[in-house]
């Protein structure tokens, strides 16, 4: 915390100095016009490589020196050294030591508005955290944009200057429409984690990084999207979805258990199915809520803010577990576990289901021979979802997920988020769709041959219609799904440099992220498709009856019922 106090210090002085300066400014223009005078820059070490090699002065601030200027633009080293934008020592160069030709000493290039809005865009925040006001004469209506003056120095396009600077030293970028070309760097420096995005203490040693900057992460308050959007948007939406999800889920659930008999292999995956998407829901009603009722910087996805300090020393999780526990980290590893054991679980409950479809239709598998299996069909379903989620806690790559506000795996790194979420996903969806079209074709075929029985072929023909709509109901959002995932693994590399170097170019698409969540509640919403038929009905009807006579049936004599032979799960 003392280099913190030390810039809050040096950040004083700089904003009493600019204050002097302006007054100074005000002063009454000498009557004779000055000499401009174009000479190379010596003295002025910040500026020795921003991209030219002469300044002119007297520059823009009416320093007729440049060890005039060179001591004020020393005031403004703390804000450089926070890294709060790869533009700023561009910024302050063209203004205390404008290019200029020799053969034109009096023509000094001013900076473009542009570079000014780009500085000021990553650097007001830093001064206002310390209390300071930007400085009048950095004003950017003073500085002409592109078309007033087409000399002006700065890139047309302020993306172009992505390099961030390091402690002072100059790392040299892109200037296009510059009066001459910069040198380049013979070595490409090593970005540097911007103040804000600088993990405290007490984090240094648990591996966080972004953009592959070390001890580098992102605040629980967010760094995409607005905070309306972050804070109550995602949160209500992910909530009203995981309700209806849980209550379309436990249904179906429930309308198993009150008549079991009715469920048999092979359509008996898709009670499993939905019981893992109930218990998904619930994680997600849990995240949702805690962000709610807590706020953005309290939910399970974040670690707790340091001792004495505000919320904004609280920044969402990464390589989790680790060696400290709490009870936020605890709730962030057990969240986890829960969304994505259960949600691979599904995947593989998925390939089952087509499985049993395929032996049925395709093998010419009776209903018996089908259900024998029922042991194995477990064993695989709920055993290689465990190997998965003991590989991602065996690698700590558990992580924050800041919109839903619990925590799941490749929030933070793209590799992850490829190899332990993309592939398994679209593996255990691709080769349930091999056995559905086999099996749909065989079903088709078996149609055909049964056209001369008109009760048999109509049976089938619903059956064959369930199938389709059930199949498409869970292809469709799983598909959009695995989309999303692509789309978030080859982007989110641009959007973490365009943080970086304060750039923000690249945003991404909150509807995009919003959707993701979506189709996942979707495919659990949709599998309630199945029981929903008159067999269904009448299971509750007769349910809701039993339950509403047993107090008038304790005169009806007991009749004893044969013992039931043992079914499957």
């Amino acid at each position: 915390m003392a280099w913190r106090l030390l810039t809050v210090c040096l950040l004083g002085m700089t904003s009493a100095v600019m204050g002097q300066d302006q007054n100074q400014n005000q002063n009454p223009i000498p009557t004779e016009p000055p000499i401009f005078t174009c000479q190379p820059i010596t003295e002025i070490k910040v500026c020795e490589n921003v991209g030219y090699q002469n300044a002119s002065f007297p520059n823009f601030r009416n320093q007729m020196t440049q060890t005039e200027a060179n001591a004020e633009l020393n005031n403004f080293l703390p804000l450089i050294r926070l890294n709060c934008s790869g533009a700023l020592v561009h910024m302050l160069c063209a203004v205390y030591a404008p290019f200029c030709q020799t053969s034109f000493p009096d023509k000094s290039v001013r900076p473009c508005k542009s570079l000014c809005e780009l500085v000021r865009a990553g650097c007001e925040d830093e001064l206002l955290d310390f209390g300071l006001q930007w400085p009048p004469h950095l004003e950017c209506d003073f500085y002409p944009t592109r078309e007033e003056d087409p000399l002006c120095f700065g890139p047309p396009d302020p993306t172009q200057l992505r390099i961030p600077i390091i402690e002072g030293v100059i790392i040299t970028g892109p200037t296009n429409g510059t009066p001459t070309d910069p040198p380049t760097t013979t070595e490409a420096p090593r970005p540097v984690c911007p103040i804000r995005h600088q993990v405290p203490p007490s984090l240094t040693n648990k591996s966080y990084s972004f953009a592959n900057i070390p001890n580098c992460g992102v605040r629980c308050a967010g760094i995409y999207f607005s905070e309306n959007e972050r804070s109550t948007v995602a949160p209500v939406i992910i909530l009203l979805f995981a309700i209806v999800c849980v209550l379309f889920t436990l249904f179906t659930v429930a309308t198993f258990l009150i008549d079991r008999r009715r469920f048999h292999y092979p359509e008996r995956p898709i009670i499993f199915l939905s019981f893992c998407y109930l218990i998904i829901s619930v994680a997600y009603i849990v995240g949702a809520i805690s962000k709610l009722v807590s706020g953005s910087d309290s939910s399970f996805a974040c670690s707790e803010p340091e001792s004495g300090m505000g919320p904004s020393t609280s920044f969402v999780f990464q390589r989790l577990p680790n060696d400290s526990s709490s009870y936020r980290s605890a709730s962030c590893v057990i969240l986890f576990v829960m969304v994505y054991y259960f949600q691979m679980a599904s995947g593989i409950w998925w390939v089952i289901l087509t499985l049993t479809w395929f032996l049925a239709a395709a093998l010419k598998w009776g209903e018996e021979a089908v259900e024998r299996l029922w042991l194995l069909y477990h064993i695989i379903a709920w055993s290689l979802p465990a190997i998965q989620v003991i590989l991602v806690l065996a690698l700590r790559l558990v992580d924050g997920d800041q919109l839903a506000g619990l925590c799941y795996t490749g929030n933070s790194h793209t590799v992850s988020l490829g190899v332990f979420v993309f592939f398994p996903l679209t593996g255990y969806l691709l080769l349930g769709l091999v056995f559905l079209v086999i099996g749909f074709t065989a079903l088709v075929n078996i149609r055909r041959q049964l056209e001369r029985d008109p009760v048999k072929s109509r049976k089938l023909t619903r059956l064959i219609a369930r199938i389709g709509i059930y199949s498409a109901l869970y292809t469709i959002p799983n598909l959009l799904l695995l989309l999303l995932y692509v789309y978030e693994i080859s982007e989110r590399e641009d959007w973490e440099r365009d943080v970086i170097s304060l750039s923000r170019t690249t945003q991404p698409s909150f509807g995009a992220f919003l959707l993701r969540y979506i189709m996942l509640f979707t495919v659990g919403i949709c599998s309630t498709s199945w029981i929903l038929s008159q067999k269904t009905f009448n299971a509750w009807q007769k349910f809701f009856c039993s339950c509403g006579c047993q107090a008038q049936s304790y005169d009806v004599p007991m009749h004893v019922k044969p013992p039931h032979h043992q079914t499957a799960v």
